[in-house]
């Protein structure tokens, strides 16, 4: 300003060379005004677009309208937060009194502390323990075939005769001890019976069991990919709200186009869509896990998955699968012991058309003025009884016949069972290698999103990228995500398929204590 006030043009035809060498200093004082103050300018850009990376704003639950989006300034804008990211309603699931508290160690150990009691309470593990109680109680009485019967009859009356002026007074006690000798394995076939119905029951209430885990793992998982892939879109949200911020303030320096901003909004509004479905699911897997354990956990976000390979080594082939499965698989099971109990069946009513039953029984008898014998007398009798009935139309054959069809269908029940496990098993086994294959890739898909959306961001603020590709990677991002995340989750549905089909599914497996 000295030089400018103080210049006399007539220096310049007087003493060019003294001009040229002002003209020379001014021009370097300029650069480097310039060159000091650019990078202090940049470096409060830089500040600037940093302070709205860690401050999103949280959009509130109502529907996106592209037109009445606001975005805020970015002053506003704040840190993506459960509490202003959600509804209501979800604040209050998010803090759920009387939950479990969670840890932060290990997803199984945790489950398999809160369905020990799920399993002690569960209807319908009662209803299935007391069938076991009735077909123990059964055998019992089966048994009791094979010990003696003790009968007692006291009778005692008047007896008037025609002609008689005085009534005679009787009474009369009898004892009686019946035992069976033999009745050809009538007896043993039907407690045979019984064993058979106890082991069905017992299946019965093994597989209750062990669909209740499987259920109750699902819901589990469900719970915590749901809420997982929430905050994915919350996340997701707040950053093109970010954006949205970002390109409002180019806009306000005359940098930006409009064009842009509407854009952003635009893409902000499907955002908002997608964490409202997202919110929707997440309720829906609240409500699965509620009707299983009661009661949410404290803190879900503190929630961790199950890991399978932890609990048992998976077989590394499909034979292995396929033996243990038709093994020990409780419909198979359940469907052959049902045949069995078809085959006592048809021994039964062999040995009840054949052969008589063979009893031996001790009798006495004391009466006193009983049948018109007058006085006390007194009877005792010991004798071997052979008793068989016989029906004339003959029914025992038809008896035994359709004991021989119902064995012919329960094994074409077996026969078809193993086929159906068979493909179930196949089915677990291929869906447990796509889910392994398909999370691999996707996770890679997902760190190379990552990847390319953070340079994009950078190359964005140097203006080199456009904001459609912002917006693309960002959609891109959260689905890659998502999709990821639920592919690792298959892999444990995958895996509590197989195991239920292999009839290996334990809740001790879920115990790392043990």
């Amino acid at each position: 300003m000295f030089l400018l006030r103080n210049f006399n043009p007539t220096l310049i035809a007087t003493k060019p060379l003294m001009f040229y060498r002002l003209t020379i200093t001014i021009v370097i004082i300029t650069c480097w005004i310039a060159f000091s103050i650019a990078p202090a300018e940049a470096e409060s850009s830089q500040s600037a677009k940093q302070e709205l990376t860690s401050k999103p704003d949280a959009e509130q639950t109502t529907g996106p309208n592209p037109e009445q989006i606001i975005t805020p300034n970015p002053e506003q804008i704040t840190k993506p937060d459960i509490e202003s990211s959600t509804t209501s309603n979800e604040k209050q699931v998010l803090s759920v009194s009387g939950g479990s508290t969670l840890p932060v160690t290990s997803g199984n150990q945790y489950f398999h502390d809160v369905m020990k009691p799920v399993l002690l309470s569960d209807k319908k593990i009662q209803s299935a323990q007391a069938a076991v109680n009735a077909a123990k109680e059964q055998i019992r009485i089966r048994l009791g075939a094979r010990y003696p019967e003790l009968e007692l009859i006291l009778e005692a009356g008047r007896e008037d005769e025609y002609g008689k002026i005085d009534p005679e007074y009787y009474n009369d006690t009898k004892l009686k001890l019946t035992q069976l000798l033999w009745d050809f394995g009538k007896t043993d076939a039907a407690v045979e019976k019984a064993r058979r119905q106890i082991e069905e029951q017992e299946l019965n209430l093994e597989r209750a069991r062990q669909k209740l885990i499987v259920d109750a793992a699902t819901a589990y998982q469900r719970l915590h990919r749901a809420y997982t892939v929430l905050q994915f879109s919350i996340e997701s949200e707040a950053n093109i709200r970010r954006q949205t911020g970002l390109e409002e303030i180019r806009v306000a320096e005359g940098f930006g186009y409009t064009t842009d901003v509407l854009q952003s909004k635009s893409q902000l509004a499907g955002a908002m869509s997608r964490r409202q479905r997202n919110e929707g699911e997440y309720g829906i897997a609240q409500s699965a896990y509620l009707e299983i354990f009661g009661t949410l956990p404290d803190d879900i976000s503190r929630m961790q998955p199950i890991e399978p390979y932890k609990m048992i080594s998976i077989p590394s082939e499909l034979e292995t699968v396929l033996k243990v499965a038709i093994e020990s698989n409780l419909e198979l099971q359940l469907a052959r012991n049902r045949a069995s109990v078809v085959e006592t069946d048809i021994r039964s009513e062999k040995n009840r058309a054949l052969f008589p039953d063979i009893e031996f029984a001790l009798e006495g008898d004391v009466a006193q003025n009983y049948n018109q014998v007058f006085g006390n007398t007194k009877d005792y009798k010991a004798s071997v009884t052979l008793k068989k009935k016989i029906n004339l139309g003959l029914i025992e054959n038809n008896k035994i016949s359709a004991a021989r069809h119902s064995l012919v269908k329960e094994k074409s029940v077996v026969a078809d069972k193993e086929k159906v496990i068979e493909k179930s098993a196949r089915t677990a086994w291929q869906r447990l290698k796509t889910a392994e294959l398909t999370t691999q890739t996707l996770s890679q898909q997902a760190d190379l999103t990552a990847a390319f959306l953070k340079l994009a961001r950078e190359e964005r603020a140097l203006g080199t990228r456009s904001l459609m590709d912002i917006l693309a990677g960002e959609t891109a991002l959260i689905n890659a995500r998502s999709d990821s995340y639920a592919a690792q989750i298959d892999i444990s549905f995958a895996i509590f398929s197989m195991l239920e089909i292999m009839g290996s599914l334990d809740l001790d497996m879920f115990n790392e204590y043990w």
